[in-house]
């Protein structure tokens, strides 16, 4: 695999193993994929600044998890064709902390599609995070994208483009996983912005 140069993601205050370790698996498993890095890179970054910004416990849990947001898409790594599952299955046979792993695999509201798209039984497995770091994780990864930074709305558009070129997922659950993303996005949005 061809090799990448990557900025670090660590800065004082972040406990640096875990964020060296995901930023090292994205390029052993990602350097032949330069948009997914790309789109990693980005997320971790945001995750950093948004973790940090708003003093979040942990926040290296969220940068690793924004670095790997990704991987489930790699045909290695592709299963059920559900990315988001298929990246967490992938990470909990490598023996990541369980935090990453429901992270990655509860992104972007998978849970209300993966029934609809094959992967319901893997994710009853993936336990469930909600609040800040599901939000934070959510936000980093619509105003991040191979294009660089976009608003909430830019990539909840990109999300839903990508959502009705899926016939398998009903429009009703479509708005639903969209509203309940802005909401997330606006929450991070409006707590940067007062912090």
């Amino acid at each position: 695999m061809r090799r990448m140069d990557t900025p670090a993601v660590c800065h004082a205050g972040v406990p640096e193993q875990l964020v060296r370790y995901a930023n090292e698996l994205a390029m052993l498993t990602m350097s032949d994929h330069p948009e997914l890095l790309e789109a990693g890179e980005r997320a971790a970054e945001q995750a950093r600044l948004s973790a940090t910004t708003l003093a979040r416990p942990r926040p290296d849990m969220l940068i690793a998890a924004a670095r790997l947001h990704g991987v489930g898409h790699l045909p290695d790594v592709m299963k059920t064709g559900f990315a988001p599952v298929d990246g967490a299955v992938y990470l909990l046979g490598l023996g990541w902390p369980d935090p990453v792993v429901s992270l990655v695999g509860r992104q972007l509201q998978a849970r209300m599609v993966a029934r609809y798209l094959g992967a319901g039984p893997q994710l009853s497995l993936i336990a469930r995070i909600q609040g800040w770091p599901a939000d934070i994780l959510d936000f980093s990864i619509l105003t991040t994208g191979v294009g660089g930074v976009r608003t909430v709305s830019q990539g909840l558009d990109a999300l839903r483009r990508q959502q009705e070129a899926d016939k398998r997922i009903p429009l009703r659950v479509q708005d639903q996983r969209l509203a309940r993303l802005s909401r997330a996005g606006r929450r991070v949005d409006e707590a940067l912005t007062a912090a």
